[in-house]
């Protein structure tokens, strides 16, 4: 599926997740609301003392999320498009279909990294230590690059043509708050069903499996 959310009535700018959970835990929350958004890392902080960087790169709320009032469902095996809302009188505004965006010549004036090469293979030998420690089963090591662009940019463009060339299935375009984010990953992180049971799918740190012993058995010898 593919979601197209628009027209949002409500927004929720937190540190931690109580205004969150309060919206969410309300009658109507599950009928009348969709929420999109995301959850920074830093959330982590209001369940539990951990490691924090003093200064992040870069300065965006931890929780953001909007509620909307207008939603199409794509459903890409049955070519089938839904329109939900929780009120009618949107049904009458639905957006139409315009041409695809133009491809923009993007120019990075500046860029910069919070590790370099060698840094971040030293730091490598320290997660692989970790794990053989048992001190952790599973690092998402990051290096960050950031810098600015010579010119003012289309976000939106930017991530119609990332679709094109890599297209991903957890991919997203978030205009919130003042806040443009473009994400696009190939794995899915967390999905929690009905029943209360999650499920993650990393991709780094994982090797195929084989029927044939020998090639499972060299997979594993690859793997470590």
């Amino acid at each position: 599926y593919s979601f197209l959310a628009f027209k949002p009535k409500e927004y929720i700018v937190a540190d931690d997740w109580t205004k969150l959970e309060e919206a969410l835990s309300s009658d109507e929350s599950c009928y009348e609301n969709c929420w999109f958004g995301y959850l920074g890392y830093g959330l982590k902080n209001s369940l539990e003392k951990l490691p924090e960087d003093s200064e992040p790169f870069i300065k965006t709320p931890r929780l953001l999320m909007a509620c909307f009032n207008l939603l199409l469902v794509f459903d890409h095996l049955e070519e089938t498009c839904f329109v939900w809302s929780g009120s009618s009188e949107n049904l009458k505004n639905i957006p139409m279909p315009v041409a695809e965006p133009k491809e923009q010549c993007v120019e990075v004036e500046t860029i910069s990294s919070n590790m370099n090469r060698l840094q971040y293979f030293e730091n490598v030998e320290k997660v692989l230590e970790a794990i053989k420690r048992g001190d952790l089963s599973q690092a998402n090591l990051t290096r960050k690059f950031f810098g600015a662009f010579k010119s003012k940019i289309n976000a939106f463009e930017i991530f119609a043509k990332i679709c094109k060339v890599s297209p991903a299935p957890y991919s997203s375009f978030l205009r919130l708050k003042g806040y443009e984010i473009v994400s696009s990953s190939p794995e899915r992180f967390l999905t929690l069903d009905n029943n209360s049971k999650a499920e993650s799918r990393p991709i780094k740190g994982s090797a195929p499996r084989f029927s044939d012993i020998k090639k499972d058995e060299e997979s594993l010898r690859q793997l470590a």
